[in-house]
């Protein structure tokens, strides 16, 4: 029969485990934690506290919306008035029009080249010799 597994596994891995943390680990990981917390905070804290930095990022979103209105706008009549862009199909006049238009493709449509199920009677390019 058999021995128990789970004791052979518990004695083989009984070294294996990690050492446990030194007391005094606890101690020095709060007192480091209160030190930066009485420190003054995080950066974002201070950047908010900050005048220069408030009134420059203010400044940064004040030009980027008049940036915006100014490009937007039309500048004169004679911009207001411009033909928009019209689709291609509308521009393009006889056989080019046509050609522009979507394929339809068949369910009865067969490859020309290639490998198809069994019953295809196209040929492989595997099947053509080499004439030289």
């Amino acid at each position: 029969m058999k021995p128990d597994r789970p004791q052979a596994e518990s004695s083989f891995l009984r070294g294996l485990a990690p050492p446990p943390p030194p007391p005094e680990l606890r101690a020095r990981a709060l007192a480091a934690a209160a030190a930066k917390l009485a420190s003054g905070g995080d950066v974002w804290a201070r950047v908010w506290a900050s005048r220069g930095l408030r009134l420059a990022w203010a400044v940064v979103v004040a030009c980027l919306v008049a940036g915006h209105l100014l490009l937007s706008t039309p500048r004169s009549p004679a911009q207001a008035s411009a033909p928009r862009p019209q689709p291609v199909q509308e521009v393009v006049e006889g056989d080019a029009a046509g050609q522009l238009q979507p394929l339809r493709i068949a369910a009865s449509a067969r490859p020309l080249l290639g490998r198809t199920h069994a019953g295809s009677q196209t040929r492989a390019p595997e099947d053509e010799r080499n004439p030289s």
